[in-house]
């Protein structure tokens, strides 16, 4: 599946609400499976749509592992939790990266439930209205070319 369907997700909604559900965060991002950046929620100025993520080091791209999997690293003095999102089960769409400041330790392991709990929440949302809005696009180039023949024919008996 294009990568249209994954920017089409308004990620707003679920930045803030892993904001409300995670204090501590400070960077929020949706990126593709090569690390760039579709969508970015940020407290900092250190992510914005277009850059590019080292996934390499957050985590691991060509896992199939379902998306339950939360990756956690410590990369460029932050805590970095990363999570897959598929299109479908094995294909792999993109990633959500959540940034950690002034942790100096793994996330304690309450901490590491919410988070974990929290990624596969809006994981579970993203994927779904990432179907959806797949299944409508499909939906809307079906109908494009049912008008056509439609409108081919139409024409013919005139």
């Amino acid at each position: 599946m294009s990568d249209s369907a994954l920017k089409a997700v308004d990620f707003e909604k679920y930045f803030l609400l892993m904001r409300e559900t995670l204090p501590g965060i400070a960077d929020i991002s949706v990126c593709t499976p090569s690390g760039i950046i579709i969508a970015a929620h940020r407290i900092t100025d250190a992510l914005k749509a277009g850059d590019r993520l080292s996934i390499d080091d957050i985590g691991d791209r060509d896992s199939r592992e379902p998306a339950s999997n939360l990756k956690i690293s410590r990369c460029s003095g932050r805590l970095h939790c990363l999570m897959r999102i598929f299109s479908q089960p094995g294909e792999l769409s993109g990633f959500l990266v959540g940034s950690f400041d002034n942790i100096r330790e793994a996330l304690p392991e309450g901490v590491n439930n919410l988070v974990e709990q929290t990624f596969n929440s809006v994981i579970a949302c993203i994927e779904k209205e990432y179907r959806l809005t797949a299944e409508l696009d499909a939906m809307a180039i079906e109908l494009a070319k049912r008008y056509e023949e439609l409108n081919l024919v139409y024409e013919t008996n005139n």
